[in-house]
């Protein structure tokens, strides 16, 4: 999973552009923005000082948050050495626009309010404010059952320069009982207050067998330390019913916007729960559905529901990872595999106005070339800006050297351009292999890569994403166009397959095209040791993640029965093989398909 009162972007509202007079011509001086910039702001293999020493960031980035003034929030996998096989943990942290960077959490360190962050890691993705306040969801040791317990939520404040514990296990919760924990994808507001999944003990939750009598709700923490529910187990449900899950681990926390808006995902009891691949009572996983809290009359309002048609075709199996800014337009991941299946056919789509346009679907032709496959199951993959810029990354039906490409794109009033995809050329730094991380994990079938960069913009045009280099590097990139109030200009489009208006045309003609910037402004490796090139080998494991806590870069789409491709292996071949959270999880499971298809 990013959010005036904005969460994950969280940036300072702006002049709305809707019911804007004509006016003449306004020159603006421009501060060198005439070309393109791609600045390195981590390469894996670097070194970084932690609270228990030296180590390096190896496997993956999770950017988490983006902030006008420049600031990142962002999480890593961390090793003894610059190798794989010495990952202890991950570490969460926040980089000003200066390069200066503040430690949020890292494992085996103390947690503020006792106890020590756990080895398996945090559950992202993390969150920023405008101000540069940050919070991150973070496990603790050890590691407790279902997934997400024994796991507390943390606050930094700018003006501090301090992390504090805001949940931790055992904290009254609203409703009577305590918190046994959290789950992913906190969300800030630009006063501090804090917006959390929180996993407590109801009567309520999903009635699955086994249940150990736990459920999900949404919350809310002031900077006074009060906490109230914003939605939890047995609240009505719009149209009826009542909520038995909210801001579920699967469907990765809430958003809220500079209002007070809170978008999350949601599940009404009696309908059909568990996820084909993913279960309770292990982990908190359901058929869910997106909704919206209004903060102004406290009525919910359902977005997209599991089993309504989708626009262009087909219907919502489940809609996932929402986000809204200070609009109120909500971006969200939209499944249309066909039941009983899940998560092989996913599209993105905008809510706005009342109506869900389509940004992109299965078969539409993409700007750069080649069609788009699937979306990311993954969170923080999706994000949009106040001006409601959506970015997000993709899977498409071209292959380089076997492996099919990815891409990184934005779609912003209609018009849908690419950023950067697998074999563009930014100079002084490399050429992208893949718009995902070197810890990737592919499965099938249908075997296929899916995509794992995160992606989150700013209100400037600013996105900030990571790549592997065809060296077998992996860098996080901060990318601003050209002019950095708009759109994305080097991007070549295409006729879109569906009539909405993400339709947008261009000349391009060649779906494998490689997109060469060589007029990029040439960015600047930070130093440090190299990242080795991955070697070609067999198929290895890397943990199985819906929700990204131990890597975007570890995903998995679990259509049964799970094999690997090994013409998708390639440079992806050489994964981590650690004991992650989600690898945790795994092993809590009896053998069959929702087992780690790699392990």
């Amino acid at each position: 999973m990013l959010f005036s009162r904005p969460s994950r972007f969280s940036h300072p509202k702006t002049r709305s552009r809707r019911g804007r007079t004509s006016c003449l011509p306004r020159l603006e001086v421009l501060e060198d923005r005439s070309l393109l910039s791609f600045q390195v702001v981590g390469t894996l293999g670097t070194t970084v000082s932690l609270p228990t020493g030296t180590a390096f960031r190896i496997n993956d980035f999770e950017p988490g948050g983006l902030n006008n003034q420049g600031d990142i929030a962002y999480g890593d996998d961390l090793g003894t050495a610059n190798d794989p096989s010495t990952f202890f943990g991950e570490g969460v942290f926040l980089r000003n626009s200066h390069g200066q960077e503040t430690v949020l959490g890292s494992s085996t360190a103390p947690a503020p309010g006792g106890g020590s962050f756990s080895s398996s890691g945090f559950e992202g993705p993390a969150t920023l404010n405008a101000q540069g306040d940050a919070a991150v969801d973070f496990l603790l040791s050890p590691i407790g059952s279902p997934f997400g317990t024994n796991s507390g939520a943390f606050r930094y404040l700018h003006n501090t320069g301090t992390v504090s514990a805001v949940v931790l296990p055992g904290r009254p919760a609203p409703a009577g009982g305590a918190f046994q924990g959290v789950s992913f994808g906190p969300a800030l507001d630009n006063r501090g207050d804090l917006y959390f999944a929180g996993i407590i003990p109801t009567a309520n939750g999903v009635q699955v067998p086994d249940n150990p009598g736990l459920g999900i709700g949404v919350f809310e923490a002031d900077l006074a330390g009060h906490i109230t529910s914003v939605v939890s187990p047995g609240d009505p449900a719009p149209g009826g019913g009542t909520f038995d899950d909210a801001g579920e681990t699967y469907g990765a926390g809430a958003w809220v916007n500079g209002r007070g808006d809170i978008a999350f995902v949601g599940h009404v009891a009696g309908e059909e729960a568990l996820v084909p691949g993913f279960g309770q009572p292990d982990f908190f996983a359901t058929l869910g559905s997106v909704y919206v809290r209004s903060r102004a009359t406290g009525q919910i309002t359902s977005v997209a529901h599991a089993g309504d048609p989708a626009p262009g075709g087909g219907v919502f199996r489940q809609a996932l990872f929402p986000g809204i800014n200070d609009r109120g337009d909500i971006v969200f991941t939209g499944d249309l595999t066909p039941a009983p299946d899940a998560n092989q056919s996913l599209g993105v789509f905008l809510y706005s106005g009342g109506q869900i346009i389509p940004i992109a679907r299965p078969g539409d032709a993409m700007p750069g070339g080649g069609h788009f496959v699937t979306a990311s199951v993954v969170n923080g993959n999706t994000h949009l800006n106040n001006r409601g810029d959506v970015v997000f990354n993709a899977t498409l039906d071209t292959s380089t050297g076997g492996v099919a490409d990815t891409g990184l794109y934005q779609w912003s009033h209609g018009q849908l351009s690419v950023i950067a995809r697998t074999g563009t050329v930014i100079p002084g730094v490399g050429t992208i292999a893949a718009v995902t991380n070197p810890s990737a994990i592919v499965v099938g079938p249908p075997a296929g890569v899916f995509p794992t960069s995160g992606a989150v913009n700013n209100d400037r045009g600013q996105v900030i994403f990571a790549v592997t280099l065809t060296d077998g590097t992996g860098v996080m990139l901060l990318y601003t166009p050209s002019d950095a109030g708009s759109r994305a200009s080097t991007a070549a489009a295409v006729t879109s397959a569906h009539t909405g208006p993400a339709a947008v045309t261009s000349a391009h003609t060649g779906p494998a095209a490689v997109t060469d910037l060589s007029v990029v402004t040439p960015s600047l490796l930070l130093s440090g040791p190299p990242t080795a090139p991955l070697a070609e080998a067999g198929p290895t494991s890397g943990p199985a993640n819906p929700g990204a806590t131990a890597g975007n870069g570890s995903a998995v789409v679990l259509p049964p029965p799970a094999t690997t491709s090994p013409a998708a292996v390639s440079f992806f071949a050489a994964k981590r093989a650690h004991n992650s959270a989600v690898d945790d999880f795994f092993t809590l499971l009896p053998e069959g398909p929702l087992n780690d298809p790699l392990g």
